[in-house]
């Protein structure tokens, strides 16, 4: 079974780690993140699939924004 379905020629369905490997981070640390509920998932049998859109908002609300210059 792929890693990732293509539905209108964008992957919609991710693997756990592929979603890490996508915000920089260890599978280990997206799935804490997915027991602390931060992030939304899907759970098909044993196995945890999260959609790319759900994976791009979560990326954007952990945006910084840089300060002004107070010059």
């Amino acid at each position: 079974m792929a890693k990732t379905e293509k539905v209108s020629g964008e992957a919609r369905r991710i693997s756990v780690e592929r979603g890490a490997a996508v915000l920089g981070v260890s599978p280990f640390t997206l799935r804490k993140w997915i027991r602390e509920r931060r992030l939304p998932y899907h759970r098909v049998g044993r196995r945890l699939v999260l959609d790319a859109a759900d994976l791009e908002r979560f990326f954007q609300g952990c945006r910084v924004q840089a300060r002004e210059d107070r010059r």
